[in-house]
């Protein structure tokens, strides 16, 4: 399990172990780092799981999943 530190910008929460150090290595001798974003606002919550394989320099989606508030 890993502890996710982040910062809220705007409407979201952008959750990140990448000052943390923590990766895992790549098939070709690389690293993988994770973020985690999730929207704070309304009756639909969205969170995506994003990769970067250059320290933070581009993010790729892994995963997203929305939620929405039934009434």
């Amino acid at each position: 399990m890993d502890n996710f530190e982040g910062i809220i910008e705007g409407n979201k929460l952008i959750a990140t172990n990448i000052e943390k150090g923590t990766d895992f290595a790549t098939q070709d001798g690389g690293t993988m780092e994770f973020r985690l974003n999730m929207t704070l606002d309304g009756d639909t919550r969205v969170t995506e799981l994003n990769f970067t394989t250059n320290s933070g320099g581009t993010w790729r989606q892994l995963s997203r999943l929305t939620y929405v508030r039934q009434k």
